[in-house]
């Protein structure tokens, strides 16, 4: 949910031609966590291969294959991969070079940011206590 809110704001302040790019390392989380142990392997692997793949055309492909493999496999499964598949592949559309897409395919960038942030903080925190 947190994410159609997110899409939207950016939308109106920036245009519908916004390029939105969603974390593929959270898709795959949430595409994983649907599934049972003896299915996460295989769909792991095809997930990350798919993402891997340099062309926005066979990426797309790729997980659309997994998404129709997924509708009689889990069907929950297959509703994750499909909600916000086009955004996290806003990478490859934009022909992204495949070191930066490594960066921007994920929100681990951002995320430890905010980790370091926190940690400044909470040190000048315990720094001023003293």
């Amino acid at each position: 949910m947190a994410a159609k809110a997110l899409t939207a704001a950016v939308k109106k302040y920036a245009g519908e031609s916004a390029a939105i790019q969603r974390c593929q390392v959270h898709k795959r989380r949430n595409v994983w966590k649907q599934l049972i142990e003896e299915q996460r392997s295989g769909v792991a692997n095809k997930l990350n291969a798919a993402y891997a793949l340099e062309d926005y055309s066979a990426a797309k492909q790729a997980l659309t294959a997994l998404q129709r493999e997924l509708m009689d496999l889990n069907p929950s499964a297959a509703r994750s991969l499909a909600e916000g598949m086009e955004e996290t592949l806003t990478v490859h559309r934009l022909h992204l070079p495949m070191q930066l897409r490594k960066t921007m395919a994920s929100t681990n960038v951002i995320e430890s940011a905010f980790s370091d942030s926190r940690a400044g903080l909470q040190e000048r925190e315990a720094l001023a206590r003293r």
